[in-house]
């Protein structure tokens, strides 16, 4: 049986978060196109700091205040996401979450930040575009935190969790749930914005109970995510995102062309998702903390092995110093005698050897 202050660690040390990606597309021809092309055309004045740049920084302010200005009310800071990275023409965005409705809905007000931005964009550029991800990463054992100030790990100074995920430049999340994100959001389209599976799970329960949010699923098969899953082909389920009335229709009339289904429905996501993780050794199911039935209440195994080892390596440590502090060893300044003994000289009880 598990020790109850081993778990309540545990409990205390597991953090998901949910990462959420917008790409302004088209923009790297964008920005040749329109500096070149006015330098050619001989416009010695043109100037691509006023050109691109500007359209550039009209998607970065617009998006992140139509998204953030939707949590306006909140009763808590910890329920707003915050700006974590911006990757060239890509912002990503990341929240700690605890509840299933919670996702749901925080997925659905960034959709309609894209929605609302999209159409800013296409107005200034019809070759400009906006496509996203998303996907859930868990911490502290199956994902990592790198502390860039110093490069150190900040879970062994048990800072606290708003300190952890406060989204400072000062961290850098790693482990392979961020290997498949990231490698998830090259799939991306203006249609299509790919889910990781756990992320597709949770959602998919939220609109098994609540379908207001509003969310349609697709599916586009199973593809490999260089070495995500140690290789095996990787399920690429994605949020559709097209909120052009045309476009919509020609999907439709496409898909029934192709004999498949436009949308997948929710209680196949459902059934989907839970039989995968658990076929698979690289995954877990989330564990969401604020929860109280359903199938994200139970602490994965590994966050507790991972505490375990964390315990069972400081005791060893512990140990060690209590050892070394034990030993009283005067040093000779006018001898030079060595004070470099090493473990294995206090266990044996030889005396380092004056020079």
């Amino acid at each position: 049986m598990t020790d109850p202050t081993l778990l309540a660690e545990a409990r205390a040390a597991y953090t998901i978060v949910l990462f959420l990606s917008v790409d302004l597309s088209g923009s790297t021809a964008f920005k040749f196109s329109n500096d070149l092309a006015d330098r050619k055309a001989g416009e010695t004045d043109a100037d691509p700091v006023h050109g691109w740049f500007s359209v550039i920084q009209k998607f970065y302010r617009h998006f992140n205040q139509s998204f953030l200005t939707r949590f306006n009310g909140e009763a808590s800071t910890a329920q707003r996401p915050r700006l974590w990275k911006a990757l060239g023409d890509e912002l990503i965005y990341m929240v700690e979450v605890t509840e299933t409705q919670f996702v749901a809905s925080t997925v659905r007000r960034f959709v309609d930040a894209v929605f609302a931005t999209r159409h800013i964009v296409r107005d200034m550029s019809r070759s400009l575009d906006l496509k996203a991800s998303a996907w859930l990463a868990d911490f502290p054992a199956r994902n990592a935190i790198v502390d860039l100030n110093g490069l150190h790990d900040p879970l062994q100074e048990k800072p606290s969790a708003a300190r952890r995920f406060s989204a400072s430049a000062e961290y850098d999340y790693i482990g392979p749930s961020m290997d498949a994100g990231f490698r998830l959001g090259k799939l991306a389209s203006r249609r299509k914005m790919p889910l990781s599976v756990e992320l597709a799970y949770v959602l998919a329960e939220a609109l098994s109970t609540n379908r207001t949010h509003g969310l349609i699923f697709g599916y586009e098969g199973r593809v490999e995510l260089k070495g995500v899953l140690g290789g095996e082909d990787y399920p690429v389920l994605w949020l559709d995102v097209e909120d052009d009335r045309a476009r919509c229709e020609a999907n439709e009339n496409e898909a029934s062309l192709l004999g498949r289904k436009r949308t997948v429905d929710v209680p196949d996501i459902r059934q989907f998702c839970p039989s995968f993780i658990t076929s698979s050794p690289w995954m877990e199911p989330p564990f969401l903390k604020d929860e109280v039935a359903g199938p994200f209440v139970r602490l994965p195994r590994s966050v507790v092995d991972h505490m375990a080892a964390i315990s069972d390596r400081a005791q060893v440590e512990n140990r060690l110093y209590d050892e070394n502090a034990a030993v009283d060893v005067v040093i000779d300044d006018q001898t030079g005698a060595r004070a470099d003994e090493t473990s294995d000289d206090l266990l044996s009880g030889v005396m380092p050897v004056s020079v």
